[in-house]
């Protein structure tokens, strides 16, 4: 772009797009389009500055940093659209010959749209304002590259990574306005943190090669003690076999309702997504547990073959009773215990993370103690460790780091 011709075109090439529709709605785009317009236009030399700064400030705060090429770039990549709606699902095939005709040139504008570097501005603008050219050099800078989309390239990205924001992250929040957020910063704990319980790992590690791979798996109940691993345990497994195209998408018991709302979202990408609910118990006549035994199993809708669901639990059968709830006067008791006790059931696999015995927990603060350089002496330390778990109440993985973390702020202060 080097003249006010290539502006026009560009101009009325974006604003016919079909496809990529979007770029009406993105902010940073759109502040690109208005300074174009107000170049255009034969604007006052202030105003194109002015509609000129708004765009490059946007594009610093963004999360490319003046990176203009990357940005569209990203936006591309990224947009819901038709085609990359009907790539994800795997049904391009059933795109009309049109449509992608139209998806290709908008492509091609795009392309240009991303090359646009600023010296191409500042030489658009000295032609227009010659008696402006120092004003015109001092005007903040750009980043851009040389940038061609193709269409076999952006469907090809859309078939294995999908759109939107799935498709740039692998940690998510399923929010309680019901929309699913990214986890931007996802604690990036691994199986190498988590000492012991390597059969529990192994379980859990097995059943979800499985299922990346396309092959039979099982929803997963992590049940046990507070402190031992279950959570961190499916934020490891995540951030070990992500690249494999494993997501994660934390749910919480007052969605459930709505689970299978968001099973159909996501059975339209072609990533594998773990509904992860953490510390999932409920009330005696509580109203969400009918919707999580039908998300489990009992629903009409088929489960997507790409979702799993992990839940962490203190509570082997989910639901907390009462000695009343056992001494109940239903004259079908185990009636109400078999229902307390269905939805443990319906998952395939039941994990137990128990608390370790006093040498295993030793052990357990011995592995972290030499993973954090301490070179203390043994019988002192297990002493300290022993006396802060006795404080605490428990003896667990999480006791153990917690004593560390205060022991080796004494050490070393």
């Amino acid at each position: 772009m080097n003249n006010l011709t290539d502006i026009n075109g560009i101009l009325n090439s974006l604003n016919s797009f079909a496809v990529f529709k979007n770029i009406f709605n993105d902010e940073i785009i759109a502040k690109f389009m208005m300074f174009l317009d107000s170049v255009k236009s034969g604007a006052e030399f202030s105003e194109n500055i002015e509609s000129y700064s708004e765009f490059v400030s946007q594009l610093y705060s963004s999360e490319f940093t003046g990176d203009w090429s990357s940005y569209v770039r990203n936006f591309v990549l990224t947009d819901e659209n038709v085609v990359s709606v009907n790539c994800a699902r795997n049904s391009s095939d059933k795109i009309p010959d049109f449509i992608m005709g139209a998806f290709e040139y908008e492509l091609r504008i795009l392309s240009d749209v991303a090359s646009v570097s600023y010296e191409d501005v500042r030489e658009i603008l000295k032609t227009r304002f010659p008696s402006n050219t120092d004003a015109i050099n001092s005007l903040p800078v750009f980043d851009s590259y040389k940038l061609l989309f193709t269409k076999d390239q952006i469907q090809t990205n859309y078939k294995t990574e999908g759109y939107g924001v799935i498709s740039r992250h692998y940690a998510f929040k399923y929010d309680k306005d019901l929309t699913v957020k990214p986890v931007l910063y996802p604690d990036d704990i691994r199986f190498s943190d988590l000492k012991s319980y390597e059969y529990q790992k192994e379980i859990l590690i097995t059943n979800t090669l499985s299922f990346i791979k396309g092959r039979p798996a099982n929803n997963i109940l992590l049940y046990g003690d507070r402190g031992c691993g279950k959570s961190s345990s499916i934020k490891a497994l995540v951030n070990e076999y992500y690249q494999l195209g494993l997501k994660v998408i934390q749910a919480y018991k007052e969605n459930l309702d709505t689970l299978e709302d968001l099973e159909e979202y996501l059975s339209g990408f072609p990533s594998k997504f773990i509904i992860f609910i953490d510390d999932l118990v409920f009330d005696e006549n509580d109203p969400d547990f009918a919707s999580a035994k039908a998300i489990l199993e009992g629903s009409l809708s088929k489960h997507p073959d790409n979702v799993l669901i992990y839940a962490t639990t203190n509570r082997r059968h989910l639901v907390k009773e009462t000695f009343s709830s056992r001494e109940g006067n239903e004259i079908h008791l185990n009636d109400t215990m078999d229902e307390a006790a269905s939805l443990s059931d319906r998952f395939g696999i039941t994990i137990t993370f128990s608390s370790p015995d006093k040498n295993k927990y030793l052990e357990i603060v011995k592995q972290i103690a030499a993973e954090m350089n301490i070179n203390e002496d043994e019988k002192k330390l297990f002493k300290e460790a022993e006396a802060f778990a006795i404080l605490k109440g428990t003896r667990c993985p999480r006791v153990a780091r917690q004593f560390l973390a205060d022991y080796a702020s004494r050490i070393l202060s």
